[in-house]
C-alpha cells in the first residue's frame, strides 16, 4: 500500500509519498504526466492545496540532535536545494507551484522524540511541559520555535505555508509519527504557536501567499477532527475558518 498523505479538505491533493521519490525512479515524461494529472486545471484533477508532513523522524527531521536544554541554541539541518528535503515533499511542492498551486499546508504529526514524554517521535507520548505531562524539562516553546523555523525555511524558497499544523489526530497512538494532546494542552499550544509565528522577524521573512494581500494577520483554522491544530496566516480580510 502506498503511504497516502491525505486530508478531507476539498481540492486538496492526496499524494503517495512514493511520488516524492520520482526524480530517481521515473522517467521525466511519465513524471511530468503524473504531476499534470494531480495539479493541472486543464488536463488533471487541478488540486489547489498541497498538505505536507513536517518530518519528526531522526532520518528526516531538521532537528535530529537534541540541544543541551530547551533554551539552548538548536542545530537545524535543512536544504532548500536538495530534492530529498522533507521526504522529497519540498521538491513536490515546487512542482505543484509551477502548475499553479499557491496554498501549502504544513503539519507536524509529532514533535521530535527528545521533546516528548516517551522519548520517541512515534507511539503517542505527550509534549514535555504540557499540562499533566511528567518530564524534567519544558519543551513547549522550543517546539513552537521549531515549527516557526520550518515555516521560515519553506518561505525562504518561495513556498510560504498558508497553514501551519502543530498536531495531527491527537487522541491516536500508533507506531509511526504521532503525538497525544488533550484539549487543554492544545489550547496552550495554540497560544504559543500563535505568539511565535506573529513575531516581527517571521512576518518579514514570510511574504503573504499568492493571491493574499499584504498586512498579514493571523486567524485560527478549525479542522475536521476535534483537537487537531492548525494556524492560518492570511491577509487583512482573513476570518475564522468554520469547522
Amino acid at each position: 500500500m502506498p503511504n497516502l498523505f491525505c486530508d478531507r479538505w476539498a481540492s486538496m491533493a492526496c499524494v503517495p509519498l512514493e511520488v516524492c521519490d520520482m526524480p530517481a525512479t521515473v522517467v521525466r515524461r511519465v513524471r511530468a504526466r503524473m504531476l499534470d494529472l494531480l495539479f493541472s486545471t486543464s488536463s488533471g484533477a487541478g488540486f489547489s492545496i498541497l498538505r505536507n508532513l513536517i518530518p519528526s523522524d531522526t532520518a528526516h527531521t531538521m532537528e535530529p540532535i537534541a540541544p543541551a536544554s530547551p533554551t539552548a541554541t538548536p542545530s537545524y539541518t535543512w536544504s532548500g536545494s536538495n530534492d530529498a528535503t522533507d521526504w522529497g515533499q519540498l521538491w513536490l511542492a515546487k512542482q505543484a507551484k509551477s502548475r499553479g498551486v499557491s496554498t501549502f499546508y504544513n503539519e507536524a504529526w509529532s514533535a521530535p522524540g527528545f521533546m516528548k514524554t516517551n522519548a520517541s517521535e512515534s507511539n503517542g507520548g505527550y509534549l514535555c511541559g504540557a499540562v499533566g505531562a511528567s518530564c524534567p524539562h519544558d519543551w513547549r516553546q522550543a517546539y513552537a520555535n521549531y515549527l516557526v523555523q520550518h515555516t521560515k525555511n519553506w518561505a525562504s524558497v518561495g513556498l510560504t505555508p498558508a497553514y501551519l499544523g502543530f498536531v495531527n489526530e491527537p487522541s491516536y497512538r500508533t507506531g509511526y509519527s504521532s503525538m497525544l494532546m488533550t484539549a487543554a494542552q492544545a489550547a496552550d499550544s495554540i497560544a504559543r504557536v500563535a505568539s511565535s509565528i506573529c513575531h516581527p522577524a517571521l512576518l518579514r521573512a514570510a511574504p503573504p501567499p499568492s493571491g493574499r494581500p499584504g498586512g498579514m494577520r493571523p486567524a485560527l483554522a478549525s479542522r475536521n477532527t476535534p483537537g487537531e491544530g492548525a494556524y492560518h496566516r492570511a491577509g487583512r480580510d482573513s476570518r475564522r475558518v468554520p469547522a
